[in-house]
């Protein structure tokens, strides 16, 4: 088959490395893969195998067997473009849900009333979909690059201070970084905790006056997540109801680093320990409580670790490949 996948933007982020991903696993499958970006080549990802055209409006898009788009702003040009046979949309979020998009809803809404298939990345944003667009959907899943994200060769000593990993832009709401940084406040004050920011967006200022985050890793590369997780001892993850599917708790967990996650639909089926979204002093006193229990964090873990089997980019491409197929 020939694909085309329309990205909107090139830069690192969790988003784009995993449409990356699925098209690097196409071409060695066989298919012959391009991936048009509205931004140049993004020069943190191999894309072994995939072809790559810069083409900022979309103009000048190759013929292909399908056309895939992969934020709500490319499905209008693979829509409207005469260059495919069949187009779908990848949707690792329904976009009309966040807070920041409100003043453009009906935009975002419009792309999505448009009459293709949707393939998504977790279950949970079926019903939204159905019910809103009368969408038909296919869950693709979600998938841990185990080359870059696994266990430490020996296991971190489980000693104060305790190192906790948070992820994402500070300014970007449905992360919670905010949300995060606030429980990791409180917590401080009982526990010795050495906090590790790492962000696609430079420190902000405000986080810089909340005086919480040891020390902040900026514009990481993929490859060097890894080892930024295997340095810590406890992951947190205080996303917001309305986004997708993230993948730092997953990856953190599957180099050794046990995840405390808000309570939202996308992590509703995971085993990892849970504190109601937005409420900082319950994430206080779950971190707390698991700091001062080897044992209990060891188990959770275990009670995890058949995630690290079934969560493979193999997977998620054949439900891929299936759906291409058909």
């Amino acid at each position: 088959m020939k694909i085309v996948y329309l990205l909107e933007g090139t830069e690192i982020s969790g988003g784009a490395k995993v449409v990356l991903d699925h098209a690097a696993e196409l071409a060695r499958r066989g298919h012959a893969v391009t991936v048009a970006g509205r931004t140049p080549r993004p020069a943190w990802h191999a894309m072994e195998g995939v072809e790559f055209i810069h083409d900022p409006d979309f103009s000048h898009l190759p013929g292909a067997d399908w056309g895939i788009a992969t934020f709500w702003t490319t499905v209008a040009p693979a829509c409207d473009s005469a260059r495919f046979a069949r187009v779908a949309h990848f949707c690792q979020g329904y976009e009309g849900s966040f807070p920041p998009y409100q003043p453009i809803r009906e935009q975002i809404d419009a792309a999505y009333a448009r009459p293709i298939p949707k393939l998504l990345i977790h279950g949970h944003l079926e019903p939204v979909l159905r019910k809103r667009f009368k969408a038909a959907t296919t869950v693709l899943g979600q998938f841990i690059d185990r080359r870059t994200f696994h266990p430490p060769q020996g296991p971190l000593p489980f000693l104060p201070p305790y190192r906790v990993s948070v992820v994402g832009p500070f300014e970007v709401e449905l992360k919670g970084v905010r949300d995060a940084l606030k429980g990791l406040a409180l917590a401080k004050t009982r526990l010795p905790l050495a906090v590790h920011h790492a962000s696609p967006s430079p420190l902000s200022p405000e986080e810089t006056q909340m005086g919480v985050t040891d020390a902040f890793l900026h514009n990481l590369a993929p490859a060097q997540m890894g080892s930024f997780y295997r340095s810590c001892h406890l992951h947190v993850q205080a996303s917001h109801a309305f986004e997708g599917f993230p993948l730092p708790p997953l990856e953190a967990f599957a180099c050794g680093c046990l995840p405390l996650v808000s309570d939202i639909p996308a992590f509703r089926d995971l085993a990892f320990p849970k504190f109601p979204q937005g409420d900082t002093q319950a994430l206080a006193d779950l971190l707390c409580a698991l700091a001062s229990d080897e044992n209990r964090r060891d188990a959770l873990i275990g009670e995890s670790a058949h995630l690290l089997e079934t969560m493979t980019l193999e997977a998620v491409v054949d439900r891929l490949e299936k759906f291409l197929l058909t």
